[in-house]
């Protein structure tokens, strides 16, 4: 709905706005991470950095013959965005 000036009123722009990140969001959403490897591995580095103990060790990725043999992918490497940032 375009005013006759050329602009659109706020209450229809915000609802545009709305409805255009709610499809940005569910395009982008990769599915429920509730109780996934990476919710568990992320509350263990999580508890780890809390407590000042090491880091848990980061999964191996899988090589090209278990990728083409359909093998479950295994978390990437854990990267401490704060430690390379300092």
């Amino acid at each position: 709905m375009v005013q006759s000036n050329g602009t659109i009123p706020f209450h229809v722009a915000a609802q545009q706005e709305i409805a255009q990140a709610l499809a940005l969001i569910d395009r982008t959403t990769q599915g429920d991470l509730e109780g996934s490897e990476f919710t568990d591995a992320l509350a263990k580095v999580i508890e780890a950095k809390r407590e000042e103990k090491p880091l848990p060790e980061a999964p191996k990725p899988r090589s090209p013959e278990a990728r083409a043999a359909g093998q479950p992918e295994q978390p990437g490497k854990v990267l401490d965005l704060g430690g390379a940032l300092n």
